[in-house]
């Protein structure tokens, strides 16, 4: 038994949203660069992938429809044609298009049969293509800024197989994937019994009520997956629905187990973070990179603002032969392997010159209970009563240590890029955006970043880079046309065409925006005319009108 791996986002559809009026259809790959003028909508890409989080969240209680910050976002991002919330386009809509190698079909006839929470067969190598879509119509209610009904379909190989509603839920028992499964229930028989609730045509099972407890990735407790929708309905069967000896309410029962079982196969275990590299960030002061970890926390230590996850788990790294409490970390053997990424990318790639890498110093932080029987009455002292002041800083090749506001800005921009690409967490997808991480660097080090997000993208880490940089992209090209030639580079800077996706953000006067994917070929060249010229702004610099 293994749990089911899926691969990252490969396509967003978009309508109504931001600049998006007109369906829009944006493809994303292992290593997607986006490319555009200001306010071209790119950074749209990152807004609608947070709201597919949210939207798939199980943290929120109550139903997904309710979700106080799916609406906010949907209220930040809703299309407007105009100044005020009237003018707000009637329909946003937003799809998602992944994938999973989880053998679906064999998991759910073994679930339907053992009736069993939490155990997946093995793999069979074959990639659903799953796609969730989401559309969101407003109407209008007096004291709201916004309303909106909301409808969710869930697609596996591009057929429809789930649809809900405000006011319905559609199953496509014709799919292939129910096609070859025997299901204990007469669908049929249930749409004679009860005409008004259930209706049946060509395969089309339609049940009409409020499945109140429905959620895109299935039932949130195990024990409760057979009963986890909640169905209501005005025609009467409340009560109905309450008897389990009932033919509706074993129908309603065995619905339960079905679609919770191909939800949470194909979706649920699917454990998805994006994460994002602001173009806003700064360069870490000291207190940012100072960390206290281990057992001991000293409260006259503690630091009077928020810290960053992504340096303490750096710190973490860098200081794992201290301490073994480590709550980044579930495997031991890869607390140090963080950090060593970040250290090779750093003296590696980028300042091969400087070799600068991350260090640290620290404190031992000691309890008053240690420090009398330690060092006092001379007794063995407690481990687990001993905590760490880390700091995270610079040494260079000649063993100096800087800070990073002593070096430059560059490499102070350059940190979160870095622990960003580098961060791994086992059995998680990551979609990983990052605004402009040529922010303050040289044209060298802006092609050395190439072969940095290269290293870092992979079946499960996905990296999306909203940039400017033409030194970042021939670096990428390069590698794809070495990879072809089997030119001789090491192994993890090889990478083929099909890996990489360029997006073209080409904004219109009407405040709308069409993407264009621009092919690459295997030898690295691209396939479609660059938009408005090739970085034609260095040509009119250089020649004469």
């Amino acid at each position: 038994m293994t749990a089911n791996k899926s691969n990252p986002i490969i396509g967003i559809m978009l309508e109504g949203f931001q600049v998006f009026e007109k369906p829009t259809y944006i493809p994303l790959d292992r290593l997607t660069l986006l490319f555009g003028p200001n306010s071209a909508g790119k950074s749209a890409v990152q807004d609608a992938i947070d709201l597919y989080a949210a939207l798939m969240s199980r943290e929120t209680a109550g139903s997904y429809m309710q979700f106080y910050e799916a609406k906010a976002l949907l209220a930040r991002h809703w299309r407007r044609t105009g100044c005020s919330d009237d003018s707000r386009v009637d329909k946003l809509s937003i799809g998602v298009v992944h994938t999973t190698q989880v053998d679906i079909h064999s998991v759910l006839e073994y679930q339907l049969e053992r009736k069993i929470w939490g155990e997946f067969l093995a793999r069979n190598g074959h990639a659903w293509e799953l796609e969730n879509r989401w559309y969101f119509e407003r109407y209008e209610q007096e004291g709201e800024d916004i309303e909106f009904t909301t409808r969710f379909e869930f697609l596996i190989e591009s057929v429809m197989l789930v649809k809900h509603s405000n006011t319905e839920l559609q199953l496509n028992l014709k799919h292939p994937l129910l096609s070859q499964t025997e299901l204990k229930v007469d669908f049929a028989a249930l749409a004679k019994t009860y005409p008004d609730e259930v209706t049946l045509d060509n395969g089309q099972l339609i049940i009409r009520g409020l499945f109140l407890d429905f959620h895109p990735r299935g039932a949130r407790n195990g024990q409760h997956h057979d009963r986890w929708m909640t169905y209501h309905t005005s025609q009467g069967l409340k009560h109905v629905s309450n008897d389990k000896s009932t033919f509706f309410s074993a129908a309603i029962v065995e619905l339960n187990v079905v679609l919770d079982c191909i939800l949470d196969t194909a979706i649920g275990n699917s454990r998805f973070i994006p994460s994002k590299v602001d173009a806003s960030r700064l360069v870490p002061s000291r207190q940012a990179l100072t960390f206290q970890i281990g057992n001991l926390y000293d409260a006259m230590q503690q630091m009077p603002f928020p810290e960053e996850p992504i340096y303490r788990k750096l710190a973490e790294s860098l200081a794992s032969e201290l301490t073994n409490v480590q709550v980044a970390f579930s495997n031991p053997a890869d607390r140090r392997k963080y950090a060593d990424a970040v250290n090779h990318a750093l003296a590696d790639h980028l300042f091969l010159e400087q070799g600068y890498r991350l260090d640290f110093d620290f404190r031992l932080l000691m309890s008053e209970a240690n420090s009398k029987a330690g060092l006092i009455e001379g007794m063995g002292l407690d481990p687990s009563e001993f905590g760490f002041l880390v700091e995270i800083h610079l040494r260079d090749g000649a063993g100096r240590k800087h800070l990073f506001q002593d070096v430059g800005s560059g490499i102070g921009y350059l940190l979160p890029v870095l622990c960003a690409v580098y961060e791994k967490r086992p059995g998680v997808e990551s979609t990983c955006f990052i605004q402009q991480p040529e922010l303050h660097i040289h044209p060298a080090l802006q092609a050395a970043m190439g072969d940095v997000f290269i290293e870092g993208c992979d079946d499960d880490s996905q990296i999306l880079i909203e940039t400017h940089s033409e030194h970042l992209l021939l670096r990428i090209l390069k590698r794809i046309r070495q990879t072809h030639l089997q030119v001789a580079i090491a192994p993890e800077l090889k990478i083929n065409a099909d890996d990489v996706c360029v997006l073209y953000f080409d904004p219109s006067p009407d405040g709308t925006t069409t993407v264009k994917h621009l092919r690459i070929s295997e030898d690295g060249e691209f396939m479609d005319r660059w938009p408005r010229g090739f970085f034609s702004e260095r040509d009119q610099e250089l020649l004469d009108e």
